[in-house]
C-alpha cells in the first residue's frame, strides 16, 4: 500500500501497523504455546509498533517483561531463535526485528528514562493483563519521580538534533524527514512532554484530540498538528520507497559501489521530483506541515517554561525559565560558590544557556565571593561543552582564580610574524577548547577519514582524560610565560605543575600527571610521529605512557591525539593566518597515536591477538570465571568449548573488550562502544561468534561494570543465521 497523496500518510502507516501487529500477535501466541514462560509475563509492541504507525523500513520494536529472568532463559532463547525465522515472512520490513529485555519489575529504579520512553507507547500483544497493569503502575510512579529529568533530556536531544540537521522549514536543499526541524521525531518527542507527565499513550492522545470530548488539552497536539504529521508520514513512505527503488536499480545495473544518500534525508534531487509525485503545491504543503510541527514544539516548551522548571539535582537553586537558567531570589543568600557551580553545572549538563540578568548578577555578586573548590575540576570532567562557561569566567575576570597563571596570558601577544599574531594567548587558549568541542558537532559521514579518527576518539574518551585534556589546552602556554625564558621548557612545565596546578582543589594525581604528560609531549609528538613505524620510537612512547600509571592508558593516548587536533588547529580557526601542519604531518600524528592505541588495546598486537581471532571462543572462554559458565545466560551446549581454569583479570577483560571494538574484518565480531549519559552503550554485531554477548557481559561484570539493560537484535547474515545481538 503506497501513499496516493500527502493526505494519505496516517492511513498508510496505520494499515501497516495493524497488519504487522496482527502478525506479531500470532507469532508470540505461537511462541508462548510452544515454550510457555514461567510466571507472569507481558509482550509489548513498542514505539511506532505500539502506536500502530509503521512506515516502510521502520524497525519493529517489541518489549518482553517477565517476573523472573533467570527462570525464563529457555523462553527468551527460544524466542530469539524464532525471531530469525519470522523476519523474512513479514513483507516490507527491513532486516531488523528488535526485542528489548527490560529490567526486573521488582527493582523500580532500574526503569530509567530510556526504558520509560520505550514503555510509554507500549501496547500489550500477549500476556497477563494484570501483570501489564502492574508494569504501568510502576512506570507511572517512576515517571512522576523522573519528570523533570525527562523534560531536560527531551530538550537536550532536540538541541542535538537541531545541530545535526539545522535546515529550517522552507529550506529546499536537504531535510531529514525523521530527525530534522519540523520532522517526525520533533513531533513525537514534543508530544511526549505532554503524555509522559500524565502517562497517557500516544494513541489515546490522538483519539482524544480528534474526538469531540473535552479533555486536558493544554500541551496536547491539535487536529492541525496531527494532519501535519500525516503529511510527514506520506513523505517518509515516499522517500523509503524511492531509496528501495534506487537500491534495486543499482543491483540490476551492478552499480552497487555508488555512495547512497543518507536514508531519510530528502535532498535537492528528491525535491526536484517532489512536485511530480505530490503535485505543484506539494512543497508548499510540506513546508507548512514542518512549520506547524515546529510551532507546536516552540509553544509546548514556552508553556512549560512560563512559570519555570526546577533543574534536577540543584536543591531548587536553579530554575529553567523562558529566558534560560536563573537563580530564584530566595536562593541568592545561599553559599555563593555552591550557587555558582550549580548554575554552570546545569548549563553544561543540559545545554541550556544562562539568563542574561542572572549572568549579570553572578558577575556582580557571586564571582566576588567565589573561593577555590573541587567543583571546578568536577565541571571540567563533566561531558558537555565547557566553552560557554569558560568564556563567561574570562569575561568576569575570575578564570585566573580558578586556573593559576591564566591571567598571564591576557596581555601576552605573539611575535608579528606568528600565525596567530592578531590574538592574545588567552584568546588562543579558549580557541583551542573551541576546536576540541567542534568534534562533538561533526558527523562521521561529513568528514574525511583522517578527521573521522579524531571524531571517534572524542566520542569515547573518558571523564578523567577529558578533564586532563581541557586543562592542558588551557594551560599550554602558561609555563613559558610564567617563568624566565632562559629556563628550559621542560623545567618550566615541571615548575608550573608542582607550584601551581598541584594545589588546585580536587585535581587528582593521575589527572595531574596526564596534564603534565600532554604539556611535555607536545613538541616531541611531531618529531616522533615522523618515525612512528620504528620499533624503538614506539617502545619509548609505550614506556612513557606506562610510567604515568594512569587509570586508563588508552584514554591517555586518545587525549594525546585530541590535544594535537586542537593545539595544532586541524581546522584553522578565525584569526589564525596559516596552517601549522600539512596533510602528511596529520597522517603521521594519526598513525603514531593509532599504533599506540592498537598496541594498548591488543588490536594488531601479538599479546592479545589470539583473543579476538578465536573463532571457537575457547581462548576467550578460558579467561572467564566458572561462575559465568554456570549462568543460564550461557547455552549448555556451548559450555565445553569455553571452560577453563584461568581466573579473569579485570585489566585483561578491559583489553579484550576494546580489542574487539575495532575489529572490522569480514566475518569477525564488530563492537561499538558509545557514551550514553553517565553510562556506556556496548553494541556487538556478530554472525559467526556464538555466545559472544554473554562472554563479554561476564567480562564486564567481573571488571566491576554493571550491565544495566540489554537489547537483542536479529541481524540475518547473508551466509547463515545470526547468533548474537546487542
Amino acid at each position: 500500500m503506497r501513499a496516493g497523496s500527502l493526505r494519505d500518510g496516517w492511513e498508510v502507516v496505520r494499515h501497516r501497523g495493524r497488519v504487522i501487529r496482527e502478525a506479531m500477535t500470532c507469532f508470540y501466541e505461537q511462541v508462548v504455546q510452544e515454550v510457555p514462560p514461567r510466571g507472569a509475563f507481558a509482550v509489548h509492541a513498542l514505539g511506532g509498533t505500539g502506536r500502530q504507525e509503521i512506515c516502510p523500513g521502520s524497525d519493529v520494536d517489541v518489549g518482553i517483561v517477565v517476573e523472573n529472568v533467570e527462570e525464563n532463559e529457555h523462553f527468551l532463547q527460544h524466542l530469539t531463535q524464532q525471531l530469525r525465522l519470522l523476519v523474512p515472512l513479514v513483507p516490507g520490513l527491513r532486516d531488523v526485528v528488535k526485542a528489548n529485555a527490560f529490567p526486573d519489575l521488582t527493582d523500580e529504579k532500574h526503569f530509567d528514562l530510556t526504558s520509560l520512553a520505550s514503555l510509554l507507547d507500549a501496547d500489550l500483544l500477549v500476556g497477563d493483563v494484570g501483570f501489564d497493569d502492574r508494569i504501568r503502575r510502576v512506570c507511572r510512579k517512576r515517571a512522576a519521580e523522573l519528570g523533570l529529568e525527562f523534560i531536560f533530556a527531551i530538550n537536550r536531544d532536540l538541541r542535538q538534533l537541531d545541530e545535526r540537521y539545522p535546515q529550517p522549514p522552507g529550506h529546499v536543499g536537504a531535510f531529514h524527514v525523521k530527525k530534522g526541524i519540523g520532522g517526525l521525531r520533533n513531533f513525537q518527542m514534543t508530544m511526549w512532554l505532554y503524555s509522559f507527565e500524565r502517562w497517557i499513550p500516544s494513541v489515546q492522545v490522538y483519539e482524544q484530540a480528534r474526538s469531540t470530548r473535552r479533555f486536558d488539552s493544554e500541551g496536547a497536539p491539535t487536529v492541525k498538528v496531527l494532519d501535519a504529521v500525516g503529511i510527514l508520514f506520506s513523505v517518509r513512505c515516499w522517500i523509503e520507497q524511492r531509496r528501495a527503488d534506487q537500491r534495486r536499480q543499482d543491483a540490476q545495473t551492478k552499480n552497487g559501489n555508488r555512495k547512497h544518500r543518507e536514508h531519510l534525508l530528502v535532498d535537492a534531487d528528491d525535491m526536484k521530483d517532489f512536485p511530480d509525485r505530490f503535485g505543484a503545491d506539494g512543497l508548499t504543503a510540506l513546508n507548512a506541515a514542518r512549520e506547524t510541527i515546529s510551532s507546536y514544539r516552540r509553544e509546548t516548551l514556552d508553556r512549560l517554561l512560563e512559570h519555570g522548571v526546577v533543574v534536577p539535582n540543584t536543591d531548587g537553586t536553579v530554575i529553567w525559565g523562558s529566558n534560560g537558567l536563573r537563580i530564584p531570589a530566595d536562593a541568592m543568600f545561599r553559599d555563593a560558590t555552591q550557587l555558582f557551580y550549580s548554575l554552570y553545572g546545569a548549563q553544561q549538563r543540559f545545554q541550556v544557556l544562562i539568563d542574561s540578568s542572572t549572568k549579570r548578577a553572578a558577575r556582580k555578586n557571586i564571582a566576588e565571593s567565589l573561593r577555590p573548590d573541587a567543583a571546578f575540576i568536577r565541571l571540567m570532567a563533566t561531558p558537555g561543552p565547557i566553552l560557554p562557561a569558560l568564556q563567561d569566567w574570562w569575561e568576569f575576570g575570575i578564570l585566573d582564580r580558578l586556573l593559576p597563571g591564566f591571567g598571564e596570558l591576557a596581555s601576552r601577544l605573539y611575535s608579528p610574524n606568528h600565525r596567530s599574531a592578531t590574538l592574545t594567548r588567552a584568546a588562543r587558549a579558549l580557541q583551542r577548547i573551541e576546536s576540541l568541542e567542534s568534534l562533538g558537532h561533526q558527523k562521521l559521514t561529513d568528514v574525511s577519514s583522517l578527521e573521522a579518527y579524531f571524531v571517534r576518539q572524542y566520542e569515547i574518551i573518558g571523564e578523567s582524560a577529558i578533564c586532563a585534556l581541557r586543562l592542558a589546552l588551557l594551560t599550554d602556554e602558561i609555563p613559558q610565560t610564567l617563568y624566565d625564558n632562559a629556563e628550559p621548557y621542560v623545567g618550566s612545565v615541571y615548575s608550573y605543575v608542582a607550584e601551581h596546578l598541584a594545589h588546585v582543589p580536587g585535581l587528582s594525581g593521575s589527572t595531574l600527571r596526564t596534564v603534565e604528560f600532554l604539556l611535555l609531549m607536545k613538541r616531541e609528538l611531531l618529531k616522533s610521529s615522523e618515525m612512528s613505524d620504528q620499533a624503538q620510537v614506539m617502545a619509548s612512547w609505550r614506556q612513557r605512557i606506562n610510567d604515568l600509571k594512569s587509570r586508563d592508558a588508552a584514554d591517555t593516548i586518545r587525549a594525546l591525539a585530541l590535544f594535537a587536533y586542537a593545539a595544532f588547529d586541524f581546522r584553522r580557526p578565525v584569526g589564525v593566518q596559516r596552517d601549522r601542519l600539512d596533510f602528511e604531518q596529520w597522517q603521521n600524528v594519526r598513525n603514531l597515536t593509532q599504533n599506540l592505541l592498537y598496541e594498548e588495546l591488543g588490536i594488531g598486537g601479538q599479546p592479545y591477538q589470539d583473543h579476538y581471532f578465536d573463532e571457537t571462543g575457547r581462548r576467550i572462554g578460558s579467561l572467564l570465571p566458572r561462575r559465568l559458565l554456570a549462568s543460564p545466560h550461557v547455552d549448555n551446549s556451548l559450555k565445553p568449548n569455553y571452560e577453563g581454569d584461568e581466573e579473569l583479570d579485570p585489566q585483561r577483560a578491559h583489553r579484550i573488550i576494546f580489542a574487539l571494538r575495532d575489529v572490522v574484518l569480514t566475518g569477525r565480531p564488530k563492537v561499538e562502544l558509545k557514551r550514553h549519559n553517565k553510562s556506556w552503550q556496548l553494541t556487538l554485531f556478530a554472525w559467526d561468534f556464538p555466545g559472544l554477548f554473554w562472554r563479554v557481559a561476564g567480562a564486564l561484570f567481573d571488571a566491576d561494570c554493571f550491565v544495566r539493560s540489554t537489547d537483542l537484535y536479529d541481524i540475518p547474515d547473508p551466509n547463515g543465521p545470526a547468533t548474537d545481538g546487542e
